[in-house]
């Protein structure tokens, strides 16, 4: 009896606890029943706006696609020569690499007019492409370049060699000149501009090209020691080195060949 005196109070609060859960949920039993179906409506219209806006992308897509595949053929329809309809959409033609070998004239008469005019200095437009506006790659160019040196002066040979003289029609007569080193190494000078080092170190020496026989050795004013402005492929700004001894000789040598100088015009004396 004591015991369960003792017990009851705590049996009723039991009690009350369970009577207070069982209304929670039924209450919570009743939110369900009435949420579930408009949790439910509400993400099926979010799923059929979602539908909607994708189909309509979809459908411009489709549009625009269409109209990108009918362009073309509508041009028969506006009844364009075929010469308008290769001005309107020109080809693209990519440059072809080239094997020049080196030029050699004999007489002063195969030699063209062009010889005598300076070079036509290379533009930055031309550098950052790559093309030249006559046509032609300047890095197949150099490349030309380089190997014609190889094959004359032989991989332990030195030499240099003006773009003038590649075997080229017509003539390319642009600002590219090229030194080979002993070691088979080329440096190419685009643009480039020698600058005299010394006054004093100026002397007069003897030069012969196997580009022109027919001229033998003409005198020549050199100096020993010279400094070069030029650009190069990998930076159209302008940077300048020195050289010295055969190297400048060689340099100065090509030099006056883009700057139409050499070799030198022969004079006619009329005998009357």
């Amino acid at each position: 009896m004591l015991r369960s005196s003792v017990c009851l109070p705590g049996n009723q609060r039991d009690i009350e606890v369970g009577e207070n859960h069982s209304a929670k949920a039924k209450k919570l039993e009743r939110i369900q029943k009435y949420a579930c179906p408009v949790v439910g409506g509400f993400v099926f219209l979010v799923m059929l706006l979602a539908y909607g806006f994708s189909s309509s992308g979809e459908s411009t897509k489709s549009t625009l696609e269409n109209l990108s595949r009918t362009s073309r053929p509508l041009a028969p329809d506006l009844n364009l020569s075929p010469e308008l309809e290769m001005e309107t959409e020109p080809e693209s033609k990519d440059p072809q690499f080239f094997m020049a070998d080196m030029q050699i004239y004999r007489t002063e008469s195969e030699v063209p007019s062009e010889m005598w005019i300076p070079c036509r200095r290379l533009s930055k437009e031309e550098m950052a492409s790559d093309l030249m506006i006559e046509g032609y790659k300047i890095t197949d160019v150099l490349m030309s370049l380089c190997r014609v040196l190889h094959d004359q002066v032989g991989c332990d040979g030195e030499g240099s060699l003006a773009v003038k003289l590649l075997n080229l029609n017509p003539m390319l007569n642009t600002c590219i000149l090229t030194y080979k080193d002993r070691q088979g190494k080329c440096s190419h000078f685009i643009n480039p501009t020698i600058h005299k080092s010394a006054r004093d170190l100026a002397v007069i020496i003897g030069v012969t090209s196997r580009n022109f026989p027919y001229a033998g050795k003409q005198p020549a004013n050199r100096q020993k020691q010279v400094l070069v402005s030029y650009q190069t492929m990998a930076d159209s700004a302008m940077v300048t080195n020195g050289f010295s001894n055969n190297q400048s000789m060689f340099i100065q040598n090509a030099y006056d060949v883009l700057q139409g100088a050499y070799p030198p015009r022969i004079e006619i004396v009329d005998a009357q």
